[in-house]
């Protein structure tokens, strides 16, 4: 036999009923709990019907724990006097039972069709969606592409009027960009100062970050070099074979030792560095 587990109801005052009223006067609380075991059997079987037949009054008893006689006495009266069931062809049947099925039954259909109505809603939503999304990305599409053809037609046209006026286009012309300018004239110090450059970014992993910072550190040497190239040049090269970091003179490094300062035959006439005026010159090639 197919079965299914669902609930049915049960009024919380179904012993107040005239009819069940009398099943329990006659049978007692035995008898109200056998018509309860006989009304879920009615929901349990695929026809909705129980035989009346001795062998089901026997097992009947023996799931209740109650004698056979009891079993079809009650069965008998429910039948006859309390006509809480009707007899059909052999089985007996529950008219409660089957309004109960058919709202059962009714409740189902009306949940699956809401159901099915209520995934055709998302399915049309989510078709709205999409059809929106590639409405947008199209525009978005043809808005950037409008924009590029602007674009370039402003170009074309700038382009023709500059031919039209008859002035050369200096926009792929090279921009003189500022560079350092050197306290001493000659190859021998920009090499130094380059091979200086190259061992701070290997050993050290520092770089001048900008012009200026860079001028900066070549009047800080010219300084400490009394603006003499030949001292400026020992001071990058003892620096670097020692591992500094900064730029330091030999400690027997004095006046009287050092190479010939500023004014000498090796600089005539060389003048202090003045990294203010350097800049203002780069500035104003710029």
């Amino acid at each position: 036999m197919a079965k299914e587990t669902y609930y049915f109801k049960h009024d919380y005052n179904a012993r107040n009923d005239f009819k069940i009223s009398a099943l329990i006067s006659d049978h007692g609380a035995a008898g109200y709990g056998i018509y309860w075991c006989l009304v879920e059997m009615l929901h349990e079987e695929s026809e909705h019907k129980l035989p009346l037949e001795e062998y089901f009054y026997r097992v009947l008893a023996k799931l209740t724990s109650t004698s056979v006689d009891d079993v079809s006495s009650i069965v008998h009266d429910c039948l006859n006097i309390y006509h809480l069931f009707t007899e059909k062809e052999g089985f007996f049947y529950s008219e409660r039972v089957l309004r109960n099925l058919e709202e059962r039954e009714d409740i189902k259909k009306k949940r699956s069709e809401a159901g099915k109505i209520s995934a055709e809603k998302r399915k049309i939503a989510a078709h709205v969606q999409q059809s929106s999304t590639r409405v947008k990305q199209s525009s978005t599409r043809k808005g950037k592409e409008i924009k590029g053809k602007e674009i370039k037609e402003e170009e074309n046209r700038e382009e023709e009027n500059l031919k039209a006026s008859g002035k050369p286009d200096d926009s792929n012309q090279d921009v003189e960009l500022p560079k350092i300018i050197f306290p001493f004239n000659g190859p021998a110090f920009p090499a130094a100062w380059n091979d200086w450059k190259e061992y701070k970014q290997e050993q050290h992993k520092f770089k001048y970050n900008s012009l200026k910072s860079e001028m900066m550190a070549l009047k800080a040497l010219c300084t400490l070099a009394e603006n003499n190239e030949a001292k400026a040049i020992e001071i990058i090269e003892y620096s670097i074979g020692s591992g500094y970091k900064g730029l330091f003179a030999p400690n027997n490094y004095s006046k009287s030792q050092t190479p010939q300062s500023a004014g000498t035959d090796k600089n005539p006439g060389a003048k202090p560095f003045n990294i203010r005026e350097e800049i203002r010159r780069q500035q104003e090639r710029a």
